[in-house]
């Protein structure tokens, strides 16, 4: 995983100074720069004590980890809130720099635009406060760094990830655009890649607002490469909100080139390039012409002849046929081009589509603009201005300020946070303590051995949870795990899995038989969306407390969702392909080769009656689906751990685009973690080493295939790791859905089948651990009987689940 970014100020950057020309001498202005950045002390620990609404104090404690960046005028580090248990990202300026005027005045208008803000693509703020050498601005953590050191690491992108990505710049600057906010400094640097990365908007220490769309702004500022030709000519016509759309077209050619258009090795060269709009594609970027012919719009000299926002979503580049955006991105996609599956890819044009027809967005609080001048500062409402006094000519006579009378203050605090999170976690139920002897009490035969994807040991013992957990003959057993699919930040939303892979299933036993059960119905999207819901519901057992049952209704709109899943689930292949012929897909990302399922559950062990159940996977992972219904894995490594917190349907927080709520997943390492996780990663860490040394004796006497060795071995990747979502238990088998909607079910006489992601193919183990890949397409006439037969039974128990039966 890249390194935390923050919001810091590149070394190119510029403001309120005179003409770019007449700009001093670079070693002195270093210099300076230096200087400056070392008078920024801050101590180890921050102390912000605040009154509430209601009157009482409130106290927050940050620790401070390791520095993010450095800037101009600041300098970025990654801070941990005792309080709250997380990490935030923290924008300190020292107050020496502040003796001017109009440096006091341009922090303000920062925190007084950014802090005003709410939007999915902006980095969120969450405070500000001083202490008398500093000013602290807290905000949004991105752990995944920019788009800058994405692109520096791997130089040009595809086309089909700069469109994605184009999408959600243009979604933060239609919202900045429509609360009349010029950012003035959108560069690759000030784009940060979120945990799921998904991107934000950061960095408005040169944003400004117009009190009406008429009004201009005269002020030199930005960054070299990406300043438009109006602001290096501050003549009487000034500048607008098209200086925001010629930086955008920056950094979509930044994207597909893999460097600015404007680069060169002398900064009054970049000059004159930038006013002539002087630039050229090279042969060997390969860029369509779509994309060409959207960039030189948004790269024209004159301002009024370049497309406004609405113009550039209605672009070819974004509506035609062979334009797409992949629904979601790993975080290996930092460094390495990402791999497309089938059915990984969606319509732009919807995308854009759905953003045209979505209001922008309300501000969190209103932004006043007041005194004379034309570049006077965005004022907020007087009691909401901050003090920022100047620094103290003598030294500070407040303690506080005294970093190690400040660590001294503090670690009472801390003390008194970290005995409450012992207590907590050490308690009578403690993980650190029933945890060890209760997993070591677990017989060997519930430890269930998913051998080469399925194989089990020997038939593991019942057992019933304390929501219930027990099957009754020929019944579904009651399930866990209740959170929809994650939104993605690109397309709407996608059909239920579980009624694409049991339409999936139905073409290819049954094709001449209905989609799903004997109903028909609409395959309108409606339909296909509540479908789509009613499965996962059905799947989900109402947080975990029991096999959902629907009305007729529901069973009815549950077989036209299918319907129209399977015919959305061709398109979409077809779709892909017609992307990677059009070179819209990476080369090596044919979505053909991901047939089979990349992951799969080797080991599970049930120990619902108290904590939950673990699995091992066949990368090295190890995870736990919690009784409480979150979800911790770890990857390989043993050091990096994600965790999916359960959390009710109402308060998930929506996709912006999609509209889809979805369950946000915190990054951490086993090292440094919130102390409310504490009792969790105790379990998960006695769940791996149970796992991992039971799977090392299968190793030791030979029954561990030596696929799944070399698989293992191998190791996991250290984010956007695969999870078990939810799983449920039958009289005949287990059967698991994974995040990246892998399907798998392992049946107690030993064999197991487990579907790939794009339901396109299965791999089969039978009983003597012997493993064979087919495709859907042909497995009812090349797959024999024994595949077909246990194919059979995870259609009609996923049938069932769709239709909100209780007997498969």
């Amino acid at each position: 995983m890249a390194a935390a970014v923050a919001e810091a100020a590149p070394q190119g950057h510029f403001a309120h100074g005179p003409a770019p020309e007449a700009q001093e001498n670079k070693g002195k202005a270093k210099s300076r720069r230096a200087q400056r950045l070392a008078a920024i002390k801050v101590p180890p620990v921050v102390i912000h004590t605040r009154t509430s609404s209601s009157g009482s104090e409130v106290t927050m404690t940050y620790e401070r980890l390791h520095e993010l960046g450095k800037g101009g005028f600041a300098r970025c580090f990654q801070f941990r809130c005792i309080e709250r248990a997380t990490d935030i990202a923290g924008k300190v300026v020292a107050k020496a720099s502040l003796t001017r005027e109009r440096a006091r005045l341009k922090l303000l208008t920062e925190i007084r635009v950014h802090r005003a803000m709410t939007h999915a693509r902006v980095v969120r703020f969450e405070s500000f406060f001083e202490d008398d050498n500093n000013v602290y601005m807290m905000m949004e953590l991105c752990p995944n760094g920019s788009l800058a050191d994405m692109v520096r690491s791997r130089g040009a992108l595809s086309e089909t990830e700069a469109r994605g990505y184009m999408l959600q710049l243009v979604d933060a600057c239609r919202y900045l655009h429509h609360h009349g906010i010029i950012h003035r400094d959108l560069k690759l640097g000030n784009v940060f890649l979120a945990g799921d990365m998904t991107l934000r908007v950061g960095d408005f220490g040169l944003a400004t607002k117009l009190m009406t769309k008429q009004e201009r702004k005269r002020t030199v500022c930005g960054t070299p490469n990406y300043i438009a030709p109006e602001v290096l000519d501050a003549g009487e016509e000034g500048h607008s909100f098209e200086v925001d759309v010629w930086s955008l077209g920056v950094i979509l050619y930044t994207m597909l080139v893999g460097r600015p258009p404007f680069e060169t090795r002398d900064v009054k060269q970049t000059y004159a390039l930038i006013r002539r709009a002087s630039f050229d594609f090279p042969p060997s970027s390969h860029v369509s012409p779509e994309a060409k012919d959207l960039v030189r719009a948004m790269l024209t000299v004159d301002p009024a002849r370049r497309p406004p926002l609405t113009a550039v979503l209605r672009h070819p580049f974004f509506t035609g046929a062979t334009a797409f955006v992949p629904v979601s991105m790993p975080a290996s996609a930092t460094s390495v081009a990402p791999y497309y599956p089938a059915g990984a890819l969606a319509p732009a044009a919807e995308v854009a589509s759905r953003m045209l027809a979505t209001p922008p967005g309300a501000l969190r609080r209103r932004i006043r603009v007041t005194g004379p001048g034309t570049e006077r500062p965005d004022l907020a409402a007087p009691e909401a201005v901050p003090v920022i006094a100047a620094p103290p000519l003598g030294p500070p006579s407040s303690s506080s300020a005294n970093p190690s009378a400040l660590r001294v203050a503090a670690d009472d605090r801390l003390r008194r946070f970290q005995h409450k999170a012992a207590a907590a976690a050490h308690g009578p139920a403690s993980a650190g303590q029933a945890a060890p002897p209760a997993l070591r009490r677990v017989a060997l035969a519930a430890v269930h051995d998913n051998d080469a994807g399925g194989r089990v040991a020997r038939k593991p013992r019942a057992r019933t949870s304390s929501a219930g957990q027990a099957s009754s003959r020929g019944g579904l057993a009651r399930s866990h795990g209740s959170e929809a699919s994650a939104g993605s930040p690109y397309t709407v939303a996608a059909p239920g899995t579980l009624a694409r892979v049991v339409s999936a299933l139905q073409r290819s036993l049954d094709p001449r038989a209905s989609v799903i059960g004997p109903m028909g119905g609409s395959s309108g999207s409606a339909g296909r969306q509540h479908a789509g819901h009613a499965a996962d519901a059905a799947w989900s057992g109402a947080s975990g407390q029991g096999a959902a049952t629907s009305s007729s209704s529901a069973a009815a709109a549950a077989a036209a969702a299918a319907e129209a899943a399977a015919t959305s689930s061709a398109a979409a292949s077809a779709a892909t392909q017609q992307a990677a012929s059009a070179g819209s897909v990476p080369p090596g990302s044919s979505p053909q080769a991901a047939s089979t399922p990349r992951v799969w559950v080797v080991k599970w062990v049930d120990y619902t009656s108290k904590y939950g159940l673990g699995f091992l996977l066949s990368d090295g992972s190890v995870g736990v689906h919690f009784m409480d219904l979150s979800k911790i894995v770890c990857a390989s490594d043993g050091l990096h751990f994600e965790y999916c917190p359960a959390m009710p349907h109402g308060e998930r927080p929506r996709d912006p685009v999609t509209g889809r709520r979805f369950v946000p997943s915190e990054a951490h390492t086993t090292e440094e973690y919130p102390a409310a996780l504490q009792k969790k990663v105790t379990l998960l860490l006695h769940f791996r080493k149970y796992l991992l040394e039971h799977w090392e004796r299968s190793v030791a006497d030979g029954s561990a295939p030596e696929e799944e060795v070399r698989s293992i071995r191998a190791g996991s990747r250290t984010s956007g790791l695969v999870y078990l979502k939810k799983w449920l238990r039958t009289e005949h088998a287990a059967v698991f859905r994974l995040s990246d909607r892998t399907v798998q079910a392992c049946f107690f006489d030993g064999s197991a089948v487990a579907l790939s992601p794009d339901a396109t193919g299965a791999m089969f183990t039978d009983k003597h651990g012997v493993r064979s890949r087919h495709a859907l397409a042909t497995v009812a006439e090349k797959g024999g009987p024994s595949v077909v037969k246990r194919l059979r039974y995870v259609k009609d128990l996923l049938n069932g689940l769709v239709q909100g039966a209780t007997d498969a």
